[in-house]
C-alpha cells in the first residue's frame, strides 16, 4: 500500500481495528449479502482478536494486519519489477490527480503490466463539492478558466477536471489500448447541460451535450503490443 504523505498513524490503525471488530456481525452480514468471501474475512478477524494489539508499533500493527504501507512514496514510481503484475486498478483516484502526474502514472502502468496485463478505472468526473452543495450542479467547475481553479481548487481534495475524452486520451498516449469504456449510472439530463452550456468556460464547450452528461465512468485497457 502506497501513499503520497504518511496519513496513518498507530492510533488510527487501531482504532480501525477495534471498528472492524465493533461491526463484525454487520459486515459479515453484508458480505453474505453480496456473496462475498464473508468466512474468509470471519477467519482473519478471529485471528486478529487472539493477539495483543495494543501497545504495538506501526511496523508490528502492519505487519500482523499483513500490510506493507510505503509512504511517502511517488505515485509515479511504483517498487515492481518490470512486467510483473496482471492488473492495476484504481476508483475514483485518477479524478485527484494532476494531468502530468497521471502522464507518468500511465508509462510506469506499461512498464510494470505484463503484455497480458489489464489495467482497469472506475472515474468520477462530476464536481465533487456538488456532493455536499446541493445549491450547485456536478459540471458547476467547468465555469472556471484555469487560473480561477487553480485559485479555488483544494490541495486536499483536488480535481482535476479532465473530461472522459482527455482522460482515454491520456491512455491511450500511453501505449494502451482501450478494451471497453462504460459510461456510469451517474448522468445529468441533457436538457440541463444544455442550459448550462453558456456558462462554462470555452475549454470545455469543444464537448458534446452527451459527453458533458457523462459524471462517472469506467474504462479498461492493455497495453499495446509491439
Amino acid at each position: 500500500m502506497l501513499d503520497q504523505k504518511r496519513y496513518i498513524t498507530d492510533k488510527l490503525l487501531l482504532s480501525t481495528i477495534s471498528d472492524l471488530f465493533a461491526f463484525e456481525e454487520r459486515i459479515l452480514s453484508d458480505l453474505q449479502k453480496r456473496k462475498l468471501p464473508w468466512a474468509e474475512f470471519q477467519r482473519n478477524l478471529t485471528s486478529l482478536r487472539s493477539k495483543n494489539l495494543m501497545g504495538l508499533k506501526m511496523d508490528s500493527l502492519l505487519n500482523t494486519v499483513g500490510l506493507n504501507y510505503v509512504a511517502p512514496y511517488k505515485a509515479n514510481l511504483f517498487p515492481l519489477a518490470d512486467s510483473s503484475i496482471d492488473l492495476l486498478y484504481s476508483h475514483q483516484v485518477m479524478e485527484h490527480i494532476s494531468e502530468s502526474q497521471i502522464k507518468l502514472i500511465y508509462q510506469e502502468a506499461f512498464r510494470i503490466l505484463r503484455k497480458t496485463g489489464l489495467m482497469f478505472h472506475i472515474i468520477d468526473v462530476e464536481d465533487h463539492w456538488s456532493y455536499s452543495d446541493k445549491t450547485i450542479t456536478g459540471l458547476n467547475f467547468l465555469k472556471y478558466n484555469d487560473f480561477e481553479w487553480k485559485l479555488i481548487n483544494s490541495p486536499i481534495a483536488y480535481q482535476n477536471r479532465l473530461r472522459t475524452q482527455e482522460h482515454v486520451n491520456l491512455i491511450k498516449d500511453s501505449s494502451f489500448e482501450i478494451r471497453n469504456l462504460i459510461p456510469g449510472k451517474k448522468k445529468m439530463q441533457l436538457e440541463e447541460v444544455q442550459g448550462l452550456l453558456p456558462y462554462f468556460n470555452e475549454r470545455f464547450t469543444q464537448y458534446s451535450i452527451d459527453e458533458l452528461a457523462i459524471l462517472n465512468f469506467s474504462v479498461l485497457a492493455c497495453p499495446l503490443k509491439n
